[in-house]
């Protein structure tokens, strides 16, 4: 890449950062501040007690942090295994255990309304921990 590219990158890279900084999102991974406040109304948050609330924000940012990680991992396994077992990498190298585990697991959550579904690869309902028996 020759300077003038090189400097036009970057530039619409810092144009488009303060774009995003003036419409009121932060970074890729914040809330726009109205998604904020919106959920804050309709979950009448103002009526908890504010320390309880502070906590339990700590804590989903800890929460954010490990299940971001975890998919992460899950996705870069499902791209080895892709890649070296083929489409049938589930029903080749997973133990009928950990697969069982894995529909219960979605049928169950299926049943919680207000549960967010954990994506479309049934990896995504193993534990964690199974990743390493599977590979």
């Amino acid at each position: 890449m020759d300077e003038d590219k090189l400097y036009s990158f970057v530039m619409r890279g810092e144009l488009t950062k303060v774009a995003l900084n003036v419409s009121g999102v932060v970074s890729k991974h914040s809330s726009s501040e109205s998604l904020v406040q919106d959920y804050i109304k309709s979950l009448s948050l103002d009526l908890l007690d504010d320390e309880c609330v502070n906590t339990a924000k700590e804590m989903a940012t800890v929460y954010t942090a490990i299940a971001a990680f975890e998919n992460m991992v899950r996705k870069f396994v499902v791209k080895i295994l892709l890649e070296h077992k083929g489409e049938n990498w589930w029903d080749e190298c997973v133990s009928d255990k950990i697969k069982k585990f894995a529909e219960i697991r979605k049928k169950e959550e299926e049943k919680i309304k207000w549960h967010t579904q954990r994506g479309d690869s049934m990896i995504n309902y193993i534990e964690f921990g199974d990743l390493v028996s599977i590979m």
